[in-house]
């Protein structure tokens, strides 16, 4: 038998079985871009140093030639809270409305994955500007860059339309790109990220056996070591993304200070029970090698 001693915890049970059913159900680009750590605090640091020249040539007898290291940047990432809460009448609980529990539950969880996606996908979308997400360098994640301890100023920025040839020269950009000491470092560009508007045309230079800008059926260099990631979060049609895979994975960050929650707070002399969730977190980009972003006009 149901009674108010028990009926509370049903409701918030199943508010909480179909909420977390609906995040799980609706994973997306999100965690398949951003490398998720727990993290601990009201914030978490992120730093980087300098990179070490080459290795010299060692007399017999004497010790290595001593180098060093300048500190880059550091930065700070503040947590924050996000919330939602939806009061429901004591009638509904008396009445049995399991309906309408299970699908306030469903939106729950659709409004914790709203709202992550649009924060996860909102430093590509400010990745040219940096007003709101910047590299640890203090500038716009895809623009120009200058290191703490002098090199050469690079840029991961471009302004040219998808298409494979802007594709390929691309991918050259960033293996040219360097280190503090202006050595070159290895970056293999192997993912694609594009708005829903660009999926044909990327779909097309990425997953076409041979070069869809060749009639002679040459093969097709991407077919084979190119992911493509379409994600409806973008809200630039014309922009895209080149990332290489292992350095995403090293620098773009998603630090979850409390998973998402879902509670009941009830006060039945009131005649209400509020349902409700919470979670926080913070997400940032750490260095700008691992990207090259194409902002194009119109």
């Amino acid at each position: 038998m149901i009674t108010r001693g028990t009926l509370t915890y049903a409701v918030d049970e199943t508010v909480s079985l179909m909420a977390f059913e609906e995040i799980m159900q609706d994973m997306s680009v999100l965690f398949a871009l951003y490398e998720v750590r727990a993290a601990s605090g009201r914030r978490t640091v992120g730093a980087q140093i300098g990179s070490l020249g080459e290795l010299t040539t060692k007399t017999e007898g004497a010790q290595a030639d001593e180098d060093s290291i300048t500190q880059q940047w550091k930065k700070d990432y503040t947590f924050v809270a996000k919330g939602k809460r939806v009061p429901l009448s004591r009638e509904i609980i008396e009445d049995n409305e399991w309906g309408v529990l299970e699908e306030l539950g469903m939106q729950l969880g659709m409004a914790v994955n709203h709202t992550m996606e649009t924060d996860g996908a909102a430093l590509f979308n400010d990745a040219f500007g940096g007003g709101s997400y910047a590299s640890g360098d203090g500038s716009a994640i895809c623009g120009t860059h200058t290191n703490a301890d002098g090199g050469n100023s690079q840029s991961n920025r471009g302004t040219s339309a998808l298409s494979y040839a802007n594709l390929v020269t691309v991918r050259q950009n960033m293996r040219g790109f360097t280190n503090s000491r202006s050595l070159r470092i290895r970056v293999n560009p192997d993912e694609l990220l594009v708005p829903v508007e660009l999926e044909n045309d990327a779909f097309e230079i990425v997953k076409s056996m041979t070069r869809p800008d060749n009639a002679n059926s040459v093969a097709n260099m991407f077919s084979s070591g190119m992911t493509m990631y379409v994600w409806e979060a973008l809200t630039d049609a014309t922009n895209w993304f080149v990332m290489d895979s292992r350095m995403r994975r090293q620098n773009l960050r998603w630090w979850q200070r409390v998973d998402p929650e879902f509670y009941g707070d009830g006060n039945l002399h009131a005649g209400t029970r509020t349902i409700g969730t919470y979670t926080r977190y913070i997400n940032g980009a750490l260095d700008w090698r691992w990207i090259y972003g194409q902002e194009v006009a119109g």
